[in-house]
């Protein structure tokens, strides 16, 4: 038997703006997902996994009606993309997903499955207090039954959260009583794998105690992964797939997002320029350097998305969002792994600011294309236009 294991996609399109997590690609997601289909085809899985994490509710903005209907066409996107897959597929909703939508969508969905001759269980839990994921009724007694009821097939488990192994550092990524589940699992001797997402970073499979784990790395974090187990009777083998191979790296323009971008988005001339750098293959990555910790990730997120759903009207995209919340990070390093995770060239970058100690930092980090520039959408269209190649 063979199973394919995807998480995680953070999608947003319809939704406006990008994560303050600068590597989830959420806006890229949906062609990546789509090449990822097309890859996991040709593999012929049994089964295809998707747990949880489908698209990007801002969360401070979950129960806002006009989220939820720009969120609820995200995932129909979602849906629809994951329904080229040829074989089963088994949806799970995460932290970042609305349960009421994802009920609108995938509410008919099993809950368990017979696949080759396994018992394929889903378990739909939710975070509580302190944003600990916990398995309440009724999926707990769900859990209990499908452990102790007659039926001998051996089984599957698929969750968003970690059963195993405990993760809680930082932000509490595994069940409050994790331990108490993976004793029930093991002891029940009648569950072969259990599968998760949420913890970004991933598992590589590993066997305790009789018992196959695995937690899946983000799909929408380079270099966009996904996995494939092999069950035989005595054993269980991961095969780790990437999309690394199709993310060419492109150049990029980094813009001050409360000094430059915020005023070209009320510009016709503005607009313009940032049209054309998108047209000539630019992805426009707005920063935020200076007061980001001061201001606040849920002020900043308000923002940020107001704007970028201002340009996305007038079809201009942001594709990244870089804010730096601890003012100790040195700029240069954050370029650099903006590069890396965006897969951005960053000689044929370049870097406008009104601050020449953040272009010498831009500089640093290996951008030599670095502009100065006064606070005034025609200095930066003059220029953006001279890259291009265009007269003002």
């Amino acid at each position: 038997m063979r199973i394919a294991h995807i998480s995680d996609f953070h999608l947003r399109h319809h939704l406006p703006g990008n994560s303050l997590a600068y590597k989830r690609r959420g806006r890229a997601v949906g062609d990546l997902l789509a090449a990822a289909i097309e890859e996991i085809n040709g593999l012929a899985p049994d089964l295809l996994a998707v747990t949880g994490d489908l698209i990007d509710y801002p969360l401070r903005r979950l129960d806002d009606p006009e989220t939820g209907r720009l969120g609820l066409e995200d995932l129909q996107l979602v849906k629809n993309l994951l329904s080229k897959a040829n074989c089963p597929v088994a949806h799970l909703y995460g932290n970042h997903d609305h349960p009421e939508h994802f009920q609108d969508l995938f509410g008919d969905e099993p809950l368990e499955r017979d696949i080759r001759g396994y018992r394929v269980v889903t378990f739909l839990d939710e975070e509580g207090e302190g944003n600990h994921p916990e398995r309440k009724d009724p999926e707990r007694a769900r859990f209990d039954q499908v452990l102790a009821d007659p039926d001998t097939r051996p089984q599957i488990h698929l969750q968003h959260y970690l059963v195993w192994p405990r993760q809680v550092t930082g932000y509490p990524h595994s069940y409050r009583d994790a331990p108490a589940l993976k004793n029930a699992i093991v002891a029940s001797g009648r569950v072969r794998l259990i599968l998760s997402g949420h913890y970004h970073r991933g598992y590589n499979l590993f066997e305790e105690e009789g018992v196959w784990f695995s937690t899946a790395t983000a799909f929408c974090e380079f270099p966009h992964a996904f996995r494939t187990y092999d069950l035989t009777d005595t054993t269980v083998t991961e095969r780790v797939h990437t999309l690394e191979d199709r993310m060419k790296r492109k150049p990029a323009v980094f813009i001050d997002h409360d000094r430059l971008l915020a005023g070209l988005s009320n510009s016709v001339t503005g607009t313009r320029a940032l049209r054309r750098l998108s047209e000539a293959g630019y992805l426009l990555v707005a920063t935020i350097f200076g007061d980001g910790a001061s201001r606040g990730a849920v002020e900043i997120e308000a923002t940020s998305d107001e704007l970028f759903a201002t340009l996305d009207r007038q079809d201009i995209e942001v594709d990244g969002l870089i804010c730096r919340f601890d003012q100790e990070q040195d700029v240069a390093e954050l370029l650099s792994d903006v590069s890396h995770a965006i897969r951005i060239s960053s000689a044929h970058s370049h870097f406008f600011t009104l601050d020449e100690e953040e272009a010498g930092r831009a500089r640093d980090a290996g951008i030599p294309n670095t502009h100065t520039v006064a606070p005034t959408v025609e200095d930066f269209a003059r220029r953006a236009l001279e890259i291009c190649g265009v007269r003002p």
